[in-house]
């Protein structure tokens, strides 16, 4: 008997509702650009880099493979005191793509000819009840090369400038 109301098929719907968002070019301004909100996000990539040439060839004309799928909640609701501590944008998909960005950006300096005009993005605000499901939906439907590759914002490890992970490139 189908549900619309099992956690698999609210995840699916709110998928097919991202894909339906404005897809934007990983620049400053399309970033600013956005709302200070929680929500998911899907970052896709077009560029040269061998390893990924799936994500060139399937998202020649429009992103439909995201090599990593992000969240942002607010972040008191992540201490269970939603509308009590935080402020708008204190924990947004703002926030975090511009910190993805940056990271892009150190890769340039790298042996790894990756650069941020390969990027683009789409993102959908959410209600924080509904993110952290969403983005588990979209992770186990389309398995981003970069989910749990140490690309999240706040990665063990993480945050070395132009260095890229042995799994980022598919060879670990």
């Amino acid at each position: 008997m189908y549900d619309p109301l099992d956690t698999v098929n609210l995840a699916a719907s709110i998928a097919c509702e991202l894909f339906r968002q404005e897809e934007r070019p990983l620049t400053k301004v399309e970033i600013n650009a956005i709302s200070d909100s929680g929500g998911i996000y899907a970052i896709f990539y077009r560029g040269a880099v061998k390893p990924y040439r799936l994500y060139k060839h399937l998202n020649r004309s429009a992103g439909i493979l995201p090599i990593y799928v992000g969240k942002a909640a607010e972040s008191a609701t992540v201490n269970g005191l939603q509308d009590f501590r935080s402020g708008p944008g204190s924990n947004s998909v703002k926030k975090r793509l511009q910190i993805h960005r940056r990271k892009i950006d150190s890769f340039l300096t790298g042996a790894i000819p990756i650069q941020t005009s390969d990027f683009s993005f789409r993102f959908l605000g959410l209600p924080d009840a509904h993110v952290s499901m969403a983005e588990a939906g979209l992770i186990t439907f389309l398995s981003p090369i970069w989910n749990g590759a140490g690309f999240g914002s706040n990665a063990p490890g993480g945050g070395r400038p132009g260095k890229l992970p042995p799994n980022w490139l598919g060879l670990a």
